[in-house]
């Protein structure tokens, strides 16, 4: 069977080399021996998010294709996070070229400015044209401290979190200790679950979760 081809940007990204990986957050390979896939970004790091960084639990609903964002900011570059001067060079993989776009709070405005948000909530979407069979999902995230995947409403993966059935919510703190992430973690994963992939217009959906209470600093990207 002829394997399916798509255009791909300039930059190549092969997932069985990590080092080439620097350039995607969320990529799609299609084909079925890894050699020979054709593979596409469809998530940059510089991605724009829409973000809710209010420390209010949204429940489930924030994460669905269809979702009210009145009072989330308006899309806005990646990386983010905070300190606006956090070095993006820890990990496994390394990366070289980033720095914080978008800085997010640390604190709650006043008058809660000692309370730190535990949770971060980010939407996003991107076009995929190609059929949606046959497709593998790879992702290698900047996650600082843990975070939960969505596809259109369906998670797709998680970090630093016990595996599902587990259930995480807002007040969920992340399983990775402060040793782990000495700037960001880099997470590469090869078996995001693309099933809730469609044709078209699909919604991407991350919640970021801190480790503790007095976290100094968050990444996402």
């Amino acid at each position: 069977m002829r394997k399916k081809q798509i255009t791909i940007q300039a930059r190549t990204l092969f997932a069985i080399i990590p080092r080439t990986m620097k350039a995607a957050a969320l990529l799609l390979v299609l084909g079925a021996v890894p050699i020979s896939m054709a593979q596409t970004v469809v998530v940059p790091f510089n991605q724009a998010y829409k973000y809710d960084q209010n420390n209010i639990d949204l429940g489930t609903a924030w994460r669905e294709v269809i979702y009210d964002e009145t009072g989330w900011s308006n899309a806005s570059p990646g990386p983010l996070g905070f300190p606006a001067a956090e070095a993006l060079t820890g990990g496994t993989i390394g990366v070289s070229g980033l720095s914080i776009q978008t800085v997010l709070n640390r604190f709650m405005p006043p008058p809660n400015g000692a309370t730190q948000p535990r949770t971060y909530y980010f939407r996003t979407t991107f076009n995929f044209t190609n059929d949606p069979a046959n497709v593998v999902l790879l992702s290698s995230n900047l996650i600082d401290d843990a975070a939960v995947f969505y596809l259109n409403g369906v998670e797709i993966g998680r970090v630093a979190f016990p595996p599902p059935p587990a259930v995480i919510t807002h007040a969920s703190e992340g399983t990775r200790a402060a040793t782990d992430v000495t700037t960001s973690g880099w997470d590469v994963f090869t078996n995001f679950t693309p099933a809730s992939l469609i044709q078209g217009i699909n919604v991407y959906a991350v919640e970021v979760h801190q480790t503790g209470g007095g976290s100094s600093d968050l990444v996402f990207a």
